[in-house]
């Protein structure tokens, strides 16, 4: 159990920076998938301000063909047994599997297969665009294949090292920065 309302009910991938889990949300009575930040991770300077830079730039994404981001959440150290502090988002649970797995597993697709899963992904992504936000990771294996209704679906996943153009959430970023990336993406 974590942060006293979300049951984990299985594993589902690993990554660079943590977990993925299926978990039942107590309070919600559903099902959502949880990302855990693995400790190491967690242990470096700025790695929360990553993860909520995350949290925050994802939900602001709301589209079908971007998996949907709920909350970050902390279970405190020693509650439930646990050594260290975790620190998790909640989002979407998407039944399906990653379109880097689906390529390993099954070689090119062929135009017929990609021009509709393309055109998601553009969408997708355009929507994120539209609000000054680039996602920096988009690969394969942060796009899943989901089945609905006898269709295949995209989702893109893991804003993770996404950037808001916009000059008020990136302090850092001077304006010249700001309006030569707005020019390559426009």
């Amino acid at each position: 159990m974590l942060a006293g309302r979300f049951r984990i009910v299985r594993f589902i991938a690993g990554g660079g920076m943590g977990e993925v889990y299926e978990a039942e949300d107590q309070e919600l009575h559903e099902r959502v998938a949880v990302k855990t930040i693995r400790p190491e991770i967690l242990a470096q300077p700025n790695a929360v301000a990553r993860f909520k830079r995350e949290v925050h730039l994802a939900r602001q994404v709301t589209h079908p063909n971007v998996c949907g981001i709920f909350d970050l959440f902390r279970h405190p150290p020693n509650f439930s047994g646990v050594q260290e502090e975790t620190v998790f988002i909640s989002m979407e649970l998407l039944q399906g599997k990653t379109l880097g797995r689906h390529l390993q597993e099954h070689g090119p697709m062929t135009c017929d297969q990609a021009l509709p899963l393309l055109g998601q992904m553009v969408s997708g992504l355009s929507a994120a665009h539209r609000l000054g936000i680039v996602h920096r990771d988009f690969k394969p294996g942060n796009v899943m294949l989901v089945e609905e209704a006898d269709q295949r679906h995209v989702k893109i996943t893991d804003f993770g090292l996404a950037r808001s153009l916009r000059p008020e959430d990136n302090s850092t970023l001077s304006h010249a920065v700001v309006a030569v990336i707005e020019a390559a993406v426009l």
